[in-house]
């Protein structure tokens, strides 16, 4: 198992990213696995819901209360479980999640990380996903039409409103 790395943003880019806070509706099409954690299956709806679900996720993580509360104290309240949420998503990738928190905490403390690489990086890793997945079925239906048999297959990659605007916003990668 390999652990993911500190490098959650580079520290030259860091200062370069939006300042606004994340919609929370990118929030959770990057940590769907947070949702797990809601009682009741109702999901997530806002902001404090979001907060209650981190710390559900923070003791299964092994993250203790003080790392919880030095990252609340350098990031903020809601970018420590915006944080919490994306390590317990990748928590198969992570060896030790109390100690990449506070490796994280430390970077924040010296300006020199933000949540928005660690959500934006799953979220478009989903869309190139799609992108490929959608090409292989256009293939596929266009060799079958093309052998004479009509094939109406879809697959598409529902994603929030919120997190189209803002990639449209954001544009084309390159």
């Amino acid at each position: 198992m390999e652990e993911a790395s500190g490098s959650a943003a580079d520290p030259d880019n860091v200062r370069s990213l939006p300042k606004r806070e994340l919609p929370l509706g990118i929030v959770l099409d990057a940590c769907p696995n947070l949702l797990w954690l809601v009682k009741g299956g109702s999901g997530i709806r806002n902001w404090r819901e979001f907060l209650a679900a981190a710390e559900v996720a923070r003791p299964s993580l092994g993250i203790s209360p003080s790392a919880r509360e030095d990252a609340r104290t350098a990031m903020g309240e809601q970018q420590a479980a915006i944080t919490i949420a994306a390590i317990y998503q990748r928590q198969d990738q992570i060896k030790s999640a109390g100690g990449y928190l506070r490796n994280l905490t430390d970077r924040a403390k010296d300006g020199k990380f933000s949540v928005w690489p660690m959500v934006m990086a799953p979220v478009r890793a989903k869309l190139d996903a799609a992108k490929v997945a959608n090409s292989g079925v256009a293939e596929a239906a266009n060799e079958l039409e093309t052998a004479g048999r009509v094939v109406r297959t879809e697959k598409r990659l529902e994603i929030s409103d919120a997190l189209r605007q803002n990639l449209d916003k954001r544009g084309p990668k390159s």
